[in-house]
């Protein structure tokens, strides 16, 4: 059956408890089983593993289901398929939800929330929500959400990773929410491999909202696409507001390897990629695409309030002002093409041939792509590039590794990653 694994210094190690029991859940009670989620989480205990098979036909659990126990794992029991729940699911601390779809049969709003408080760790795995959001409730969650789909919804957290994800919405603050509020810490919340649409139907909105001033910010990989074909001023892409001070920009937040695209007809779309911040600090800011195609965005890449931004080959296509240095400080280099002849395949974010992003991000060794040549600006791009996150929603696979980028002679190196397996 489908459960969580991690991979530590090149070793298979399962996170599963061993004492943990498993319970099924079946419409029919087949030998057995639960023929409710509900009931299934009232015979379990802290610790437990309850599969849920499919109903036939594609029928939903009508329940609400709230998970008051600790880690507690609620995992689709058929490989490449989804149980589907109409209804609202809540996480306690150390929970996994493996392989849910959530529908709105009933024409209610489903939601996914972690509500573990502190340090909760909730796991969001394989999972879809169609008409609702993801939401971690607590500013003390960390959350982890991975390989989901989120359809006309968003997705909101305070602390741990959004990787590999689906996100189509309208939310006037963002299809992907890093909010303020996490306890101080020098953890770094990551933002990377996501596809974002972001229907811009209101003035001054913005599809990615980057918002912590007590975790570092690492955003990468991510392609999104903004439209919006009425208003004036239809908004922001990636919009970057608040961030922890580090005296470094190699040491703290980091914006690498992005793509920000606007279409439409809008006579004044505003920034494509935006940073205002009220408290200083350092960014790395690296080997991002700002593109509009139809009316040009106003201003392609905005920096308000830094005290020391690194900002180097990135890449401009079809702004009324590319880079605009507003009164940060930091280093504003040459090697920003403002006038690139790149192009990109709209639907998934990649760079067409002939385009001089390719080999032209930072030829430094840390960002060289998967194949050891030079990076590729935007988001696919990198060892971390959106190739390695936009594979199938369901069925065995990595979630995401760590590794070093460059490796030393009789050094030992630490490899770690997350999957799902049968």
């Amino acid at each position: 059956m489908k459960h969580l694994f991690a991979i530590l210094s090149i070793l298979l190690a399962a996170i599963n408890p061993l004492s943990a029991t498993d319970l099924r859940v079946e419409e029919n009670g087949t030998s057995g089983a639960y023929t409710t989620i509900n009931a299934a989480l009232a015979a379990a205990n802290a610790g437990d593993r309850i599969y849920v098979y499919p109903k036939y036909g594609g029928a939903a659990y009508v329940e609400n289901l709230i998970l008051t126990l600790t880690n507690i794992q609620l995992i689709n029991a058929t490989e490449g398929q989804r149980f589907k729940v109409d209804g609202t699911i809540t996480l306690n601390a150390g929970c996994q939800l493996i392989g849910a779809e959530l529908t709105n049969i009933d024409s209610t709003v489903s939601h996914i929330i972690d509500g573990g408080g502190s340090n909760s760790n909730v796991r969001i795995i394989n999972c879809k929500v169609i008409a609702g959001n993801v939401i971690a409730s607590a500013t003390g969650a960390k959350t982890w959400i991975d390989n989901d789909s989120i359809m006309n919804g968003f997705i909101s957290f305070y602390n741990g990773r959004i990787s590999g994800c689906y996100v189509k919405g309208s939310s006037p603050f963002g299809c992907i929410q890093l909010l303020s509020g996490a306890p101080t810490s020098n953890d770094t919340a990551l933002v990377v491999g996501n596809k974002v649409e972001h229907y811009m139907y209101v003035d001054n909105s913005w599809a990615v909202w980057l918002n912590s001033s007590s975790v570092f910010t690492y955003a990468s990989n991510n392609y999104i696409h903004s439209y919006n074909p009425f208003y004036v001023n239809s908004g922001i892409g990636l919009n970057f507001y608040g961030a922890k001070y580090s005296p470094s920009s190699s040491a703290g937040n980091s914006i690498i390897n992005n793509t920000v695209c606007k279409t439409g007809t809008v006579t004044s779309f505003n920034n494509n990629f935006q940073v205002i911040l009220t408290t200083s600090t350092c960014i790395a800011f690296y080997n991002n695409i700002s593109i509009s195609i139809g009316q040009p965005s106003l201003m392609g890449f905005f920096f308000n309030g830094i005290d020391g931004v690194n900002f180097e080959y990135n890449y401009d296509i079809n702004s009324a002002t590319p880079f605009v240095k507003g009164n940060s400080a930091g280093t504003f280099s040459s090697t920003n093409i403002s006038n690139s002849n790149s192009s990109i395949d709209i639907n998934t974010g990649s760079l067409n041939g002939g385009s001089d992003a390719i080999n032209g991000g930072h030829p430094s060794a840390l960002y060289l792509d998967l194949d050891l040549t030079r990076n590729d600006a935007g988001c696919y791009g990198g060892s971390y590039s959106l190739a390695n996150f936009m594979v199938s929603e369901t069925g065995a696979r990595v979630l995401f590794m760590k590794a070093p980028r460059t490796v030393f002679a009789t050094f030992p190196i630490t490899i770690s990653g997350e999957g799902v397996d049968k």
